[in-house]
């Protein structure tokens, strides 16, 4: 039996939300690259499998007890995302790229950045609501003025994107990881970006 037939057959919020934490609980004490190994598989599936690993990876990103707001087709907030994407100077976060650049794990960074595409796997959705709640034609950007004036979360994320990967210093591409890194940056912030233009079209 698939991954996919058994959660098609769950009854309730509560057995998902179940199963997200128990795997979270074992998922949090594996390295990075274990931890995308395991959101490959869930996220390779459809329906309610592709669900739980969304909320399985934005629970491996953030601290806080995320999943107590899981239930019937809602979005995890994406506040802890853009805290995580933009880490104050010297507070030694993941992405404080430029603190102390020579302890920068890119290899891990990597890693995390498949977890964070996962959690951000359902853009479109994060983009209806996000018009839903602001009128047509928001999310979509104009011009810098008017981009400020309704700058909603996927835009925040995407420019927290664009930091990093402006920050990361490849000179050459002589360093494999950081090129690796900047490419996945690259390629996480322009589908965010189109989906979520997409999405706001219409």
């Amino acid at each position: 039996m698939s991954v996919h037939e058994i959660c098609a057959g769950l009854k309730g919020d509560g057995t998902e939300r179940e199963i997200c934490g128990t795997i979270l609980r074992f998922a949090k004490g594996l390295m990075p690259i274990n931890q995308a190994l395991i959101l490959s598989i869930l996220s390779g599936g459809s329906g309610r499998v592709t669900y739980i690993a969304m909320w399985l990876a934005h629970g491996l990103l953030t601290h806080d007890d995320s999943l107590a707001t899981m239930h019937a087709g809602a979005l995890p907030p994406l506040a802890s995302i853009i805290a995580l994407l933009s880490p104050a100077p010297g507070s030694g976060g993941l992405f404080d790229i430029l603190t102390r650049p020579e302890l920068v794990d890119y290899e891990n960074l990597g890693y995390y950045l498949e977890i964070i595409s996962v959690a951000l796997s359902r853009v479109p959705e994060y983009a209806s609501q996000f018009k839903a709640d602001h009128g047509p034609g928001a999310g979509v950007l104009d011009s810098p003025s008017k981009a400020a004036a309704k700058m909603g979360d996927l835009e925040k994320v995407e420019n927290a994107m664009i930091s990093i990967h402006d920050k990361i210093v490849d000179t050459r591409a002589a360093h494999l990881e950081r090129s690796r890194a900047k490419a996945a940056l690259q390629r996480l912030q322009l589908r965010v970006r189109y989906q979520r233009m997409a999405a706001g079209r219409s």
